[in-house]
């Protein structure tokens, strides 16, 4: 049987530009994926590659952001909608 999975969105803003991104995780928390939305503003985000970097990483560690490009924003919003799951989930 599969774990149903958990999801969360968060926007992201980048050079004053917002879209969005869903973070879908396992049942422990750990992210499986994380995908773009909603990104016709903001066109360079949609082929990021820092995507694949957070699978496998509980949401309660993801990295914080380093830099001030379209990655650091998108680490940014992937690490703000992991603690709202966390904090959602682990204090309930």
């Amino acid at each position: 049987p599969t774990a149903e999975p958990v999801l969360g969105a968060s926007p992201a803003r980048f050079d004053g530009r917002d879209f969005f991104l869903m973070l879908a995780t396992d049942r422990k928390l750990n992210v499986t994926t994380v995908q773009p939305l909603n990104t016709r503003l903001v066109p360079e985000a949609r082929d990021s590659k820092v995507y694949a970097s957070f699978e496998g990483q509980a949401v309660n560690r993801l990295p914080a952001a380093e830099g001030d490009g379209v990655d650091a924003a998108i680490t940014e919003a992937v690490r703000k909608a992991g603690a709202l799951l966390w904090v959602r989930l682990k204090g309930a």
